[in-house]
């Protein structure tokens, strides 16, 4: 058995972290602003989203979702080594997979089928840690199903929506314009007048392009951001348990 068990989920999700970076990073580029004629003293203004740049970011969102997976995928696996050994789990590995959370809010159903696999202290540490995490399990089943959907039938879209620009004056009051509900999926830019300034800020969201909200838990639909760094550090939870569970059976 390796002294690091759960080393290869570590260096996964390490791996996945820095596609996580890189993905935050990239959302700067999403919009760009350029001038306009104006009158009446105002500056003409044109927001525009960039859509080319929005639809390049799907490979990156797949291989994000894909490696948080698999980094779950890794520590059962290892998990199931150490219960039942090298060569039982090799022959068991098609059926041995992480619970994930099912319609009825839970992950008992999922446990319940890999339970002859992992020790009942892992399972503990499962259940425990999932309890801990419960409030964003919606997220853990986003992550699942854009990984199917990345492996399977497509890349997952974002879709990314701006609602109001902020133009602020240095003494005087911020300069708000709001922009129409869902005016970007026209794919024609926004334009309007405001006083002339370089300090302009947009009020934006990110979300996954077809995942609902779910009320009253998520009441907006998943941001990529939100997801994946609540699952990230659910996956980093998952890990830092198990292993806490191996040193002290290696200890006994």
């Amino acid at each position: 058995m390796p002294s690091d068990l759960f080393g290869d989920s570590r260096l996964q999700l390490e791996h996945t972290r820095r596609r996580i970076t890189e993905f935050s990073a990239a959302t700067d580029h999403f919009w760009s602003i350029n001038l306009l004629p104006g009158r009446d003293g105002m500056i003409g203004y044109r927001l525009r989203l960039n859509v080319e740049h929005l639809a390049g970011l799907k490979p990156l969102v797949g291989e994000v979702v894909n490696g948080l997976r698999h980094s779950l995928e890794m520590l059962i696996r290892a998990a199931a080594m150490d219960t039942i050994g090298d060569e039982a789990a090799t022959q068991a590995r098609l059926n041995i997979k992480f619970p994930y959370p099912d319609d009825e809010r839970s992950i008992i159903r999922e446990l319940n089928e890999q339970r002859r696999y992992i020790s009942q202290a892992y399972q503990d540490a499962i259940e425990r840690t999932f309890n801990k995490h419960a409030h964003y399990q919606y997220y853990l089943r986003v992550v699942r199903q854009a990984s199917n959907n990345s492996k399977h039938w497509k890349l997952e879209p974002v879709a990314a929506q701006a609602y109001a620009v902020v133009i602020q004056v240095p003494g005087k009051e911020p300069h708000i314009t709001d922009i129409p509900n869902d005016h970007f999926l026209s794919g024609q830019p926004f334009e309007w007048l405001g006083p002339a300034s370089t300090n302009i800020r947009f009020v934006t969201s990110l979300q996954f392009a077809d995942f609902p909200a779910e009320p009253p838990t998520n009441p907006k639909p998943p941001s990529p951001d939100d997801v994946f760094h609540t699952t990230a550090q659910y996956v980093h939870d998952m890990i830092e348990a198990f292993d806490e569970i191996h040193q002290a059976s290696k200890r006994r």
